[in-house]
């Protein structure tokens, strides 16, 4: 069965050449596309797609508010977002609002295929050039003290929230989850770190090179 496909973008020349170039192997079905944010909302709700691939830049709102509405009301759908922003502010609000995927738009076919397939699984994908920019800087946290269980995305975006200062509670509302939920995320942050609270995750988060601070 072929993965249904939604692509949200403005342009729709961008959005043409994607779906060819999507449908050519076969694999994927491009039930529905969206110009808006809106007609995106829409055609969630009425063509049923798998995974929705979305620009963040859109004319009637930005694809990140677009996002947390449609995870609100469609949990099982997978979202990846493919845009030309790099910067590592939009990738972890995308990733901790519950993007599956953060692609850039010089990625190759391979790396969006490759992407697609990958969500459907369950696994979490970002294109290397921004992979590098936010999570690799957490990785030397995980090589110093988690032994072999590395921190998931929504982990190390929990993490990053905490050095930043945030209360369970800020977080919570960052995140668009239950202070329980964030409660379990910093628990499980606190045994992969070899940590017992908090502080001591703070104190060897930032003292490893380049966590993330707030106001850097």
């Amino acid at each position: 069965m072929r993965t249904r496909i939604l692509v949200v973008d403005d342009h729709p020349i961008f959005r043409e050449g994607l779906k060819g170039l999507l449908e050519l192997g076969g694999a994927f079905e491009v039930v529905a596309e969206a110009g808006t944010s809106q007609e995106a909302l829409e055609k969630v709700r009425s063509c049923n797609p798998d995974v929705v691939l979305m620009d963040i830049s859109l004319p009637d709102a930005d694809g990140i508010t677009t996002l947390k509405q449609i995870r609100a009301s469609r949990p099982d759908v997978s979202i990846v977002m493919l845009t030309m922003y790099t910067d590592d502010r939009f990738v972890l609000e995308a990733v901790s609002s519950g993007a599956a995927g953060y692609l850039v738009k010089s990625s190759t076919y391979k790396e969006i295929e490759h992407a697609l397939e990958a969500v459907q699984t369950g696994r979490a994908v970002l294109s290397p050039v921004v992979a590098k920019a936010v999570f690799g800087k957490v990785s030397a946290i995980e090589s110093a003290g988690a032994g072999d269980e590395p921190l998931t995305l929504r982990e190390k975006a929990t993490l990053t929230y905490l050095c930043e200062g945030m209360s369970n509670k800020a977080i919570a509302r960052k995140m668009y989850l239950s202070e329980n939920t964030v409660k379990t995320h910093l628990q499980t942050v606190y045994r992969k770190l070899g940590v017992n609270n908090r502080t001591q995750a703070v104190t060897k988060a930032t003292g490893m090179r380049g966590i993330v601070r707030k106001n850097e």
